[in-house]
């Protein structure tokens, strides 16, 4: 287990890999190699659209081709500077930041895959959790629309942030190496089940929601 002591802290390793953004599946869809995927977006008749798949290449609709400079969503070209791999802001912090690897633009309510360029081999026994940047949410309503997502140990594929835009009327615009999301990284313990006929009693009991008051 790669994890030392410092000062009674506890530390874990975490390998980092930088990959080329993919193609990114949502429902079913294939997106071109970098583009964020977009769905969930408010039709012309105000109902979400389950998917919005592209369409062939030059179709209204269409997303343009990964391959066209400027194009939107179009991979990282080899000019451009690497992203900034997870650190935290300020010593002691719990998260680090996540950084958009592709433009992508949010209507309204829309929600959508967006890559971050990193594979992680996060060690048994820890999770890795996204999260919201406060400060996004806040000023312009940018959240994670599963969050916490979960990372599991053994995953290494590329890292996605499920992003979702929850202001009503305003669109926006996540430009790449903005930083999107946050990643804390945790110690899960593995769980054993055991069933039983009767539970051990507590002050609460089966009391749910309100139990406690309602102010």
């Amino acid at each position: 287990m790669p994890v030392d002591g410092d000062m009674g802290l506890s530390r874990v390793t975490v390998a980092v890999k930088r990959v080329d953004s993919g193609a990114v599946k949502a429902d079913g869809a294939v997106c071109p190699p970098g583009a964020a995927r977009a769905v969930g977006a408010p039709s012309s008749l105000g109902a979400p659209d389950a998917a919005v798949a592209p369409g062939p290449p030059g179709s209204p609709g269409a997303p343009s081709s990964p391959s066209s400079p400027g194009s939107p969503g179009a991979p990282a070209s080899p000019a451009q500077p690497a992203l900034p791999l997870p650190a935290p802001a300020y010593a002691g912090d719990a998260g680090v930041d996540l950084y958009a690897a592709a433009d992508c633009t949010l209507e309204p309510g829309q929600r959508s895959l967006i890559p971050t360029g990193l594979a992680m081999a996060i060690p048994e026994g820890y999770a890795g959790f996204v999260l919201p940047r406060s400060g996004m949410a806040l000023r312009q309503g940018l959240s994670v629309a599963n969050a916490p997502g979960l990372i599991d140990s053994h995953y290494r594929g590329e890292l996605n942030v499920v992003a979702i835009n929850l202001n009503r009327d305003t669109v926006i615009e996540v430009k790449r190496g903005e930083r999107i999301a946050q990643l804390v990284i945790l110690a899960v313990p593995q769980v054993n089940w055991l069933e039983v006929d009767e539970l051990d009693p507590t002050e609460r009991g089966e009391q749910g929601f309100g139990s406690s008051g309602l102010c």
